[in-house]
């Protein structure tokens, strides 16, 4: 394992000779397949994409049915599991339904080897699902071609629009189709979306009525919709509306917390010399992500942060494991949130925690405030953030630091915390921080490993 990080390493810190390079990293990641270790070979395997023209998702899909192969332990099967899920979800995220046919088959093998139904179970459901997925995209192969010659087709729009926003969940992408389509309601949902005027509860209602038309994740994707809708016309509900959108709600929350998140290894895809925004680079220490070192006389409107790679889904969490060393030291980590941004700090100034600016206010004086105990210093600490439509709510150590249920059209970062790409998960810098694991688990949407 030394060795297989040595040679990544190695191989990366080799600027003028790439024949060394790739040959470094095709050893780190056979090294790693040996041994078991995923994780290892999954890094490799990302660095190698960030160095050469390599179809990543093919050579990440290899390296797994060859980990797969090679591997007894019940252990390594368990991991291998999360990676598959990972990379299933990527490949389904880029219609290559070629990859993701396969490895779904694969997937199944390695899950019976744990021996957990658990695992078992949701992995075999997996090819199903990918196979309507694969039929459907075939469809919208079709459609998007005749869109090419008349963009007026109400059939083709139509057929677009189901996949992006019922099948995939990317409504952005979809409601413009779906407007234009042949299908009355969802042409006057769609069309409602556009106006910014629409009653909430109205728009609410309207997709949980389809959403009943509908099953498995179609009929969740379109529920979830209903629900941010549903969120934002709460506050002004009374009696009997009230109560009805709540109970909604609250068997929706039942049904997604039953569902097993995908989980990404973020860390994996970070390469500091690329992800580094800002003239001063970040770096990696015994695995672990170090902030520079900020030189004295350093402008401070300039920015110094990391941007990990991949674009967020809808909704999703964030788990980060890290080692604060000083008393001031901090975790700023910076999320996205519907179509606004957010830093969360924890352990602030004089200890303060909260969402970085609401309507303009600071984190030490807004309604997500709070002030008490949250880390502790010299040792690993563990923050779960986790953002929901109309809700963001952050747990450090098991403890409930914040709870918002505010618009997320109230929040704002500085124009100097905003990222090159605005859908991407960001750290600010801190002295003595210490990064050693970020994880996403995707709730709803679709996130995506920009390349």
């Amino acid at each position: 394992r030394a060795l297989a990080n040595k040679m990544t390493d190695d191989g990366l810190k080799t600027k003028d000779d790439l024949a060394i390079r790739h040959e470094l990293l095709r050893i780190a990641r056979d090294i790693a397949i040996v041994i078991g270790d995923a994780k290892l070979a999954m890094k490799s395997v990302a660095s190698t994409a960030d160095s050469f023209d390599v179809d990543e998702l093919r050579l990440k899909a290899s390296t797994l049915h060859q980990l797969s192969q090679r591997n007894r332990a019940k252990s390594v099967h368990e991991e291998l599991v999360k990676h598959f899920d990972a990379v299933i979800v990527e490949a389904i995220a880029e219609d290559r339904f070629d990859i993701a046919t396969p490895l779904a088959d694969i997937a199944i093998a390695s899950a019976k080897k744990t021996g957990k139904r658990s695992i078992v179970r949701p992995a075999a459901q997996r090819p199903k699902e990918i196979k309507k997925l694969a039929e459907s995209y075939e469809k919208v192969k079709t459609a998007l071609a005749t869109l090419e010659t008349n963009l007026s087709d109400a059939k083709a729009n139509g057929v677009v629009g189901h996949y992006y926003c019922f099948i995939k969940g990317e409504w952005k992408e979809g409601l413009p189709f779906l407007a234009l389509g042949d299908d009355p309601q969802l042409k006057a949902l769609a069309e409602m979306e556009a106006a910014k005027s629409s009653e909430p509860l109205a728009l609410g209602d309207g997709w949980w009525k389809v959403a009943e038309g509908l099953d498995g994740q179609e009929k969740l994707n379109v529920q979830q919709r209903a629900s941010g809708h549903y969120r934002r016309a709460l506050p002004k509900l009374e009696g009997f509306a009230k109560t009805r959108v709540e109970k909604l709600l609250e068997g929706l929350a039942d049904l997604q917390s039953e569902r097993r998140p995908t989980t990404i290894d973020l860390m994996e895809l970070i390469n500091v010399d690329r992800d580094s925004i800002g003239r001063l680079r970040w770096g990696i220490r015994k695995r672990s992500l170090i902030p520079p070192v900020i030189p004295k006389r350093f402008p401070n409107h300039e920015k110094v942060f990391l941007q990990v790679p991949y674009a967020t889904p809808t909704e999703y969490k964030v788990i980060v494991v890290f080692t604060p060393r000083q008393r001031t030291t901090r975790l700023s980590l910076g999320v996205p949130a519907s179509e606004n941004r957010c830093n969360v700090i924890v352990n602030g100034s004089e200890g303060a925690c909260g969402l970085a600016q609401i309507d303009a206010k600071s984190y030490h004086v807004n309604e997500s405030t709070y002030k008490g105990p949250s880390v502790v210093i010299g040792k690993r600490n563990t923050v779960e953030c986790t953002v929901l439509k109309n809700r963001i709510t952050v747990v450090c150590n098991n403890r409930r630091l914040i709870d918002y249920k505010g618009r997320h059209d109230r929040l704002s970062v500085p124009k100097k915390h905003m990222p090159p790409v605005a859908s991407t998960v960001t750290f600010g810098h801190s002295d003595g921080l210490e990064i050693h694991s970020i994880e996403l688990q995707t709730i709803s949407g679709t996130g995506k490993h920009l390349k």
